[in-house]
């Protein structure tokens, strides 16, 4: 678990085949729960993330 103020966002890498949460210092964790071949529900799953993180994310 990571706390939201460590959380810099969510993204596809190029040719990757799941999401990753970035982290500092370029660090970054598969979220092998988002995959590049469910479709809409990836869709779904990344909007419901910048909600989230538009919520609970410290704001700069």
């Amino acid at each position: 678990m990571f706390p939201w103020t460590e959380v810099q966002g969510l993204e596809y890498p190029e040719k990757g085949y799941w999401a990753q949460l970035l982290l500092p210092y370029d660090e970054h964790v598969p979220v092998m729960a988002v995959g590049a071949r469910d479709g809409e529900r990836a869709v779904e799953a990344m909007t419901a993330f910048r909600d989230l993180q538009g919520r609970y994310a410290p704001h700069e």
